[in-house]
């Protein structure tokens, strides 16, 4: 019998030893008479498994035929390091290097960013193909990683009660995680493969640390070999995908407080496990030392619309509205973009907010209780929670992704499988498991085949968000922006007036209004039609009064972009007006110079003011190479040979990695070149 609250009571058959786990595998294979009908008993092939992720994955499909959207551009789009597919081995580790994600770079990522370039150039297809297979192999390894897990004590025995056989209901949670509704956009924002990527070596550090598990409970050689290979090797690689991969360890002791209980067969084994643990919980605070002064520090929040305690506040209660998605999913208010997400401004404002406490407490608490003992609940409840540790708390990102939920979800899938289990033990209750179980699993399907349609076409996918979103700045630019392109830059066309219409409507939302309005200023300028001046004044006033944003950089830079090639002609004085005043607005952002530059050299043919701009850009960010790259080339053009020389020089002496080793000889043989026509 299970107690009230955990999975497993005192006087459950779990309390079998770590010895009798080899005997659990075969008792599964025999029913008492008169025991229970049972709820899945089949046996299976690897075939079997691979046939039935394999149709799992068929809801993501429709999804194949979209394009590139959100943060895709600037990571992948954008990047120059993908403009041609990597020739040289300097190319290859550049472009490796060339994200600008996270400190690291995340290159083991990228690196599969810049194989589908190599072989098929920008084509959004075989991106997201590749993030479906990816995905695949995660739930074949989730299946591995869950079948293992149910064969030792004392999942096995809690199994056996409810007549279960492990591969089977491993198969059936592998197969439900791989369909969920709530992976779409997992899989189909190509940039989402670091996510992917970094929990396919979170799986497997959890199998080598799970097999490591095994010896020592059986007291077989190399058991403590795989453990740290498990709990430090493969995710220290894993963290070249993502960061998320560093929480590999934290799964596998929640692993042993509600499973294993540190036993082992004999007791240097327990004791060396206790030991690795208190190391990797050292290495955690040190981590935690480098991240958290940064996130303390108020300059860090600026480019956002709330501060720490308020992000904290509001994520009490996202992950509520994280757990409805996972399990009852709704289309009505899932969406790519969530900016417009109420922040919690106070403890009851709004008073969802102190609801949302109240019950994460209350949770908490019954995970601690649960922690006394071996507990399915209890380490599914945990699981879900430390998914998002990272996303969820003190780094200065955005509240609210679908995406964040990837690792999570499994830990969601293990509480229910506890609740079932406890259900199975009722007569009334147990006739209704399958059916509701089944029913479950064909509505997510089915709601991840209708996501993934909408995903499959820029203009459907952009008009459905656009709909359920209607408060979401990003998602009405979003949708003009891709009228905007289906309008071919033709006034006459219907997609133009909608396009332009949409524009307004995220111009008017309570949020930063930067890109809705330069949105406008391109789309009407390079049509040639006329430019309201209130578009101006809007922009300036919004440069001029606010601190800088993601936005407001994104929307300088377009207008810059698109001025000095030609395909807008705005009036010279207006930019100017923007310009200056995004670049007196405290505290000076070096991109602002940077583009105010080119501003200068290219519009009013004014070097001198180009190059003071560029240095003084190059000294608020003097760690960056590429700064000094820009104005090494301003310096080479003015003549100033010497002076761009000791830029590159300082490239190299910043450029520990070998990052812009192109670039930097790229300048020195401009100062060549120049020389020599001297």
């Amino acid at each position: 019998r299970f107690d009230r609250v955990g999975l497993l009571g005192p006087g459950h058959p779990a309390a079998l030893s770590a010895d009798a786990v080899p005997s659990v595998r075969s008792s599964l294979q025999v029913s008492s008479r008169g025991a229970k009908a049972p709820l899945l008993h089949w046996d299976f092939g690897q075939g079997f498994v691979l046939v039935a992720i394999a149709l799992a994955l068929l809801p993501l499909l429709p999804g194949l035929s979209g394009a590139f959207v959100f943060d895709d551009f600037v990571n992948i789009v954008d990047n120059p390091a993908f403009a041609n597919p990597p020739g040289s081995l300097a190319e290859w580790w550049e472009g490796m290097l060339s994200s600008g994600s996270s400190s690291s770079g995340r290159p083991l990522a990228v690196l599969t960013f810049l194989v589908n370039v190599y072989f098929s150039g920008l084509d959004p297809f075989w991106f997201k193909l590749t993030n479906v297979v990816l995905h695949g192999v995660n739930g074949v390894l989730l299946f591995r990683l869950l079948a293992g897990l149910f064969v030792m004590s004392p999942i096995a025995p809690a199994l056996l009660t409810a007549q279960l056989k492990p591969r089977p209901v491993a198969l059936f949670m592998a197969v439900a995680w791989t369909g969920l509704a709530v992976h779409v956009s997992a899989t189909m924002l190509v940039v989402q493969r670091m996510e992917l990527l970094a929990h396919t070596f979170v799986l497997i550090a959890l199998l080598v640390y799970m097999q490591g598990r095994r010896r020592l409970l059986a007291g077989v050689p190399g058991g403590a070999a795989a453990v740290l290979i498990g709990l430090l090797v493969v995710p220290a690689i894993g963290v070249l995908a993502k960061e998320s991969a560093a929480l590999a360890p934290v799964y596998a002791l929640l692993l042993e407080i509600f499973l294993f209980r540190f036993k082992a067969r004999v007791p240097s084994a327990r004791r060396f496990m206790v030991l690795a643990f208190v190391v990797i919980g050292l290495l955690g605070c040190v981590m935690a030392t480098l991240i958290l002064p940064p996130s303390l520090d108020p300059a860090v929040w600026q480019h956002r619309n709330f501060d720490l305690p308020q992000r904290l506040l509001t994520e009490t209660r996202v992950l509520w509205t994280y757990l409805r998605w996972i399990v009852v999913p709704d289309l009505g208010s899932m969406s790519l973009y969530q900016d417009h997400y109420p922040v919690s401004r106070g403890l009851f404002s709004p008073p969802s907010t102190a609801a949302a406490i109240a019950a994460w407490v209350a949770v908490v608490a019954l995970v601690l209780r649960l922690s006394r003992r071996p507990s399915l609940l209890g380490l599914g409840i945990s699981w879900y929670l430390t998914a998002h540790l990272l996303t969820a708390t003190v780094i200065p990102l955005e509240l609210v992704f679908e995406h964040r939920n990837y690792t999570a979800a499994i830990g969601v899938l293990i509480a229910a499988l506890a609740l079932v289990l406890r259900c199975s033990q009722h007569n009334a209750a147990r006739r209704w498991i399958v059916p509701v179980v089944v029913l479950l699993l064909v509505a997510q399907l089915a709601i991840t085949t209708a996501r993934s349609y909408e995903w499959g076409d820029p203009l459907r996918l952009a008009q459905s968000d656009a709909v359920r979103s209607p408060e979401s700045p990003r998602a009405q630019y979003e949708y003009g922006r891709v009228l905007w392109m289906h309008a071919a830059n033709d006034a006459s066309s219907p997609y133009y007036a909608a396009a332009i219409a949409a524009f307004e409507t995220a111009a008017r939302l309570p949020a930063d209004p930067a890109l809705p309005l330069q949105a406008l200023l391109i789309a009407t300028s390079s049509t040639g039609q006329p430019i309201r001046e209130e578009w101006w004044t809007a922009l300036a006033d919004r440069m001029r009064g606010q601190k800088r944003t993601v936005a407001s950089g994104v929307a300088l830079h377009n207008l810059v972009r698109c001025q000095v090639t030609g395909l807008c002609r705005f009036p010279r004085e207006r930019m100017l007006t923007v310009l200056i005043a995004a670049a007196s607005f405290p505290p000076t952002d070096p991109e602002t110079l940077n583009l105010y530059a080119h501003f200068a050299q290219g519009q009013m043919g004014d070097s001198v003011l180009a190059l003071t701009l560029l240095h003084d850009a190059a000294e608020l960010d003097p760690g960056n190479p590429v700064r000094w790259y820009q104005y090494g080339q301003s310096l080479a053009l003015a003549g100033r040979y010497q002076e761009a020389l000791d830029a590159a020089d300082r490239m190299d002496r910043i450029d520990r990695w070998k990052r812009h080793r192109t670039k930097s000889i790229a300048l020195r043989k401009l100062v060549d070149d120049l020389k020599r026509r001297a």
